[in-house]
């Protein structure tokens, strides 16, 4: 489990993750923390965040964590404990999709705007 907190707002992600850590995969999770901050704070521009939500920052900081976690269950499950982090950087395309599907007609489809 992992806590999120702003100083006004907790988050906890208990998103499963899996057996093994590996050196970069804290780099992943950055990188991903920071692309979707920069979409949380695009949606909070345009008005697409529900007012009283957690703020953009613990927004993307709770997102990246449970990404973080679904892209290493998913390389773990593939490689075992041979899993490095190129192998959850290969993860990322089909977990993001099971996540927010970038098809039309896909149950979770945003447009974008």
């Amino acid at each position: 489990t992992d806590l999120l907190c702003d100083g006004t707002q907790l988050l906890e992600c208990a998103e499963p993750g899996c057996l093994k850590r590996c050196g970069g995969q804290g780099d992943v999770l950055a990188g991903s923390i920071a692309t979707l901050l920069g979409w949380a704070k695009a949606a909070e521009r345009s008005g697409r965040l529900p007012a009283g939500g957690p703020p953009p920052p613990l927004l993307a900081s709770y997102a990246g964590c449970l990404l973080t976690r679904r892209f290493a269950a998913a390389a773990f499950a593939k490689h075992r404990r041979s899993m490095t982090a190129p192998d959850l950087i290969d993860a990322i395309g089909a977990v993001f999709e099971d996540f927010s599907p970038a098809s039309p007609g896909e149950p979770g489809f945003t447009p974008c705007q």
